[in-house]
This record gives C-alpha cells, structure tokens and sequence, in this order.
C-alpha cells in the first residue's frame, strides 16, 4: 500500500477541522496535504487538480500570514457578507470551468477533464474567500466535494473518495459554525 495516500488524507482531515475552528494550524497541515496531493494527481493525469495543488502550496503561506495577522479572534463578518456577489463566483466558476476543461480536453491526456476542471476552479474561488473568512465560502466547498466524491471513485481513489466524503460533512459543519458565529456577532454590534 502506498503511504502517499493515507497521509495525504490525514494532513486533509486536520486542515478542515483546524479550519473550522480558525486555527493558523489548518495552514500546516494544508501544506502538508496539498503537496502530497500534487504527486498523486500527477500520477493520476488529473492535471487540473494537480496545478490546483501547486497552487494551494502558495495560498497555504498566504492564509497562514493573513490569519496570523489577524490573530485567532473569531471571525468578523457579516452573514451576507459578499451579497450578490455570490452569484458573479458562480458564473466565474462555471465559466471558468467550461474553458480549463476545454483547454484540458483539447490539449492534454486529462482524465475527465470537465469535472477536474470545475473542482479546480471552484476551489480556487473557496479558497480565497476562506482566507477572507467569507461563511458563503462553504457552499462552494460543498458543492466541490460533491463533485470530488465521484471524480475520486471514477479513479480509484478510495482514500480520497472517503475524504472528500468526510470534507463534504465537515463543510456543512463549518457553514453552520461560521454562520452562528457571523450571527452572534451581528448582534453584537447592534
């Protein structure tokens, strides 16, 4: 058995749960993760997923240093902190994801190429706005684990399926936490 995976999926566990607690260790272990999940990927000719992942090992010194500037207070942020802007994210998301897995699909062996390519470029979109502590931020993360779910198991992947089938439930617990968090302090300062 090959050691790669299961680490992987370990660092990926702890980088969500520190992640819902706002915790500057979801950066460590995100590190940790996306740098083994480069390797697999490749492996895998998920390419998509794979420059995702070269990616995040930037993004993870870029969420460390901006939450360890913020310093672990709880988050400060209103529920409907981003308003329609919502709606722009997913236009991007879903423009984006039609044009990297064209680009996938007519110039590379890319495996699924459409599918990979929307787990990327809705990622990228999470998490930016997971560095910015946005709540919406979980709904992408939901709908992307959904998607990774059954890209994972088309591979073969079986760790990486049940991660993602975990990090799909830790997501909706991380809406709902970040939520009565963006509640509790909306009335705060009311």
């Amino acid at each position: 058995m090959n050691w790669v995976e299961p680490v992987a999926t370990l660092s990926g566990l702890l980088c969500v749960y520190f992640s819902i607690k706002q915790n500057l260790l979801t950066w460590v272990f995100g590190f940790i993760q996306v740098a083994l999940y480069t390797w697999i990927f490749y492996q895998e000719a998920l390419y998509s997923d794979m420059g995702l992942h070269v990616f995040y090992m930037g993004i993870q010194v870029v969420g460390y240093q901006t939450w360890k500037r913020g310093g672990n207070a709880e988050l400060e942020f209103n529920p409907s902190s981003i308003g329609w802007w919502l709606y722009v994210w997913i236009f991007v998301a879903i423009a984006g994801s039609v044009l990297l897995g064209f680009v996938l699909s007519s110039y590379t062996d890319a495996s699924m190429a459409y599918p990979d390519a929307f787990t990327t470029t809705a990622s990228i979109i999470a998490q930016i706005m997971m560095i910015k502590k946005i709540v919406e931020s979980w709904i992408f993360w939901i709908v992307v684990n959904m998607y990774a779910i059954v890209v994972y198991a088309v591979k073969d992947l079986y760790f990486s399926t049940g991660l993602y089938a975990v990090f799909f439930i830790m997501a909706v617990w991380g809406l709902v936490q970040w939520n009565q968090i963006a509640r509790k302090n909306m009335n705060y300062a009311s």
